[in-house]
């Protein structure tokens, strides 16, 4: 692993000292790295010793991981715990799937632990009309990331998984999407390149800006990466198609609404928060690409806004981002789903997959004193 790619797990523009917590992720609603003491270095110059002192504390951290998961990924504790939750749902959060083999590998690894539903047994089993045949899990992707819809379709249909994918039209070439790059990627684009990105008066020349600019108003945002300009290594990344999406469905997957082009929602104004929920709704409908009306919110970011607006315009599922099992009591509003990295190995996947690992992280956050219904939390819980 490269120092870069170290450096980047180092957390939220901080240098942490102490005692840190545990997953990673830099979606909001997920555990991420941070400490007791911290010391914010956005706007310090980044020397050889800083980026050094940055490689180990991600040697560390990652050192730390992988040891509370050989615990928790215990083939005899997962089992114990999945045992005592078996009418919880898992509702798996994926995103890219970077090593094909090793993802099919794990998605083995759970059926032989779950039965696999799709959304539209969720909806029945929520209503009270249908039961789930033991611990059963429901297999999401958030983004439509070309890996998961065109690398992952068949690997999962020969699976017998009917996994559904949360697509944002802006990003989509063809039927009308704009077929534009995900915001995040024209950052780290930027960076890889050696250009620096400046984001409320702070200078940033590492991936800390995807943070720094999901925490600035909306306009702000857009504006920094409208003047960052795109490299052609970066123009030619696949993107995904509206006939990737139809073989998607062809293969037993379904389509969900993930906002128009992924904005964080929580520093949108109400206006544009309809309009972001609307405007891919109305693709979505106009190409017939999906029966009924499902979402998750992009960057795990809830707001009561949306939610009342999508109560109203009737969706049947809402997806959260809060790292929790899914009871039966939850409002399909409210739906809470795991963080997964796809093709992870055993131990990881059963920490998170039995529900040990989210119960450990939201009870340290309880004894920190964090809210579980704070921003961090991914919004109001189940």
């Amino acid at each position: 692993m490269s120092a870069k790619s170290w450096s980047r797990g180092c957390g939220d523009g901080v240098i942490a000292l102490g005692w840190s917590r545990i997953q990673p992720s830099e979606e909001r609603g997920v555990p991420v790295e941070t400490s007791d003491v911290v010391v914010d270095v956005g706007s310090v110059p980044r020397s050889p010793a800083t980026r050094a002192l940055d490689v180990l504390l991600g040697a560390a951290r990652l050192w730390r991981i992988r040891m509370f998961d050989n615990v928790l990924g215990n083939s005899w504790l997962a089992d114990v715990a999945i045992n005592r939750s078996k009418d919880t749902l898992r509702i798996i959060a994926y995103h890219g799937v970077p090593d094909l083999d090793a993802f099919d590998r794990q998605i083995a690894l759970l059926l032989a632990r779950f039965v696999a539903v799709d959304e539209a047994t969720v909806r029945s089993w929520l209503a009270g009309e249908d039961e789930l045949r033991g611990p059963s899990v429901w297999v999401t992707f958030d983004d439509g990331e070309h890996s998961a819809v065109v690398g992952a379709a068949e690997a999962l249909a020969r699976r017998g998984i009917r996994p559904t994918v949360f697509v944002c039209p802006g990003f989509i070439d063809g039927g009308g999407g704009a077929g534009s790059l995900p915001w995040w990627s024209v950052v780290a684009d930027a960076i890889d390149s050696g250009r620096d990105v400046r984001v409320d008066g702070i200078t940033y020349s590492d991936h800390r800006a995807v943070t720094a600019l999901k925490r600035v108003p909306d306009p702000v945002r857009r504006d920094v990466v409208a003047g960052l300009g795109v490299t052609d290594a970066l123009r030619r990344r696949p993107t995904v198609t509206v006939d990737d999406l139809r073989r998607w469905i062809d293969l037993g997957g379904s389509i969900g609404n993930h906002t128009w082009d992924h904005p964080c929602l929580d520093r949108c104004s109400e206006v544009e928060q309809r309009s972001q929920v609307d405007r891919a709704a109305t693709w979505l409908t106009d190409l017939g690409l999906w029966d009924s009306r499902a979402f998750a919110y992009p960057n795990g970011d809830w707001t009561a806004t949306v939610e009342a607006h999508l109560r109203a315009e009737g969706y049947g599922s809402v997806a959260l981002f809060d790292h929790r099992l899914c009871r039966r009591s939850s409002h399909p509003t409210r739906l809470s789903r795991l963080r997964l990295e796809a093709g992870v190995d055993a131990r990881r996947t059963m920490a998170v997959a039995s529900g040990l690992n989210p119960m450990a992280f939201h009870l340290r956050e309880a004894l920190r004193g964090r809210s579980a219904n704070s921003p961090l939390a991914g919004g109001p819980c189940s």
